[in-house]
């Protein structure tokens, strides 16, 4: 139950930090100009979504002119995209770039309260080491435990401080916004193989 509740409470955090980063959605990587993922490709894939939402693809024009209407376009083309490629074992390479933008996504989020409580911890042992309280003093090895507890806050915090930012998380999202495009690949050919059965 508890790790239930932790667990939600990481997600509810990190869904609350996308809707801030904008991170999640990531319709810019369809627009031309956009270096991810190659022209050539993006074209075919392009009017293959087209075709699967029976919906017309921007141009160039429309990328520029009506930039609203081509996100929603692209929006909808990632969409579509989710909902084909949620089978994790046909498409394991999207699966684990999903995981980790949500893994960064989620723990950047709870960054704040992990700091929080690791301070608590440092504190709380400082105050068992300095006023050396009966029951814990009488623990065996309790002052190793107490330098190691301590160590491992630093530790803790030191990756949280360094390694869990905001741009991890936009490199990850950009990793799996640009693998879920490609499985744009996958699809196309499962298409011809079952038309041609």
């Amino acid at each position: 139950m508890l790790i239930f509740a932790f667990a939600d409470m990481a997600r509810h955090k990190g869904k609350k930090l996308q809707e801030r980063l904008k991170t999640g959605e990531t319709p810019s990587q369809w627009h031309r100009g956009n270096p991810d993922i190659p022209e050539g490709s993006k074209d075919r894939y392009r009017s293959f979504i087209a075709e699967q939402l029976a919906l017309i693809a921007p141009t160039p024009e429309d990328e520029q002119n009506f930039p609203k209407r081509s996100t929603d376009f692209y929006r909808a083309a990632n969409a579509w995209l989710r909902e084909e490629t949620r089978d994790h074992t046909a498409y394991p390479l999207l699966f684990a770039e999903n995981i980790t933008y949500g893994f960064r996504r989620n723990l950047s989020g709870l960054k704040p309260t992990a700091l929080v409580c690791n301070l608590l911890v440092l504190l709380l042992c400082v105050g068992i080491l300095y006023f050396k309280p009966s029951y814990f003093i009488a623990l065996p090895n309790m002052g190793e435990k107490i330098y190691l507890t301590v160590a491992a806050v630093f530790l803790h915090s030191t990756y949280l401080m360094v390694a869990v930012n905001e741009p991890a998380v936009r490199e990850a999202s950009l990793a799996y916004g640009r693998q879920l495009i490609l499985s744009c690949e996958a699809l196309i050919r499962s298409q011809k193989s079952n038309r041609t059965k």
